[in-house]
């Protein structure tokens, strides 16, 4: 059921003009569902799925204890390097609903917070000579 959502979770992404640049990528003992781009944004997204035992549970509720703790320091390790390359960057959640046909997506945007978000810093101007 796990890669079957996945792979929903995918098409998805592609139909909404998201650009795939990993799935299931290891760092360390963690892992990483989908890497993506957005024309803004690159994103990390965590795919939830769920069948009929989980209908009706908020999909926060699937993100606690060591896969939550997987999940921000991922965050952390892709929101440095988004930062030293002064691109944005936000952890999006889909969740996959796989007990009714067609399977429905929920997508939630920035889910940890704007703590992994990345703001360009406003330009630095250096005066002019002569002035």
């Amino acid at each position: 059921m796990g890669r079957r959502g996945e792979r929903l979770a995918q098409t998805y992404l592609k139909k909404h003009g998201w650009r795939l640049i990993a799935c299931n990528l290891r760092i360390g003992r963690d892992e990483v569902d989908i890497l993506g781009m957005t024309p803004h944004d690159r994103v990390m997204v965590a795919v939830e799925v769920r069948t009929t035992a989980t209908v009706g549970r908020r999909p926060s509720t699937t993100l606690r204890g060591r896969k939550s703790r997987a999940l921000r320091r991922l965050a952390r390790h892709f929101g440095r390097l988004a930062s030293r390359r002064g691109i944005a960057f936000r952890t999006d959640l889909l969740a996959v609903d796989c007990s009714e046909e067609p399977p429905r997506i929920t997508h939630f945007e920035q889910i940890l917070g704007s703590e992994t978000k990345f703001s360009p810093p406003a330009p630095h101007y250096l005066p002019r000579k002569g002035r």
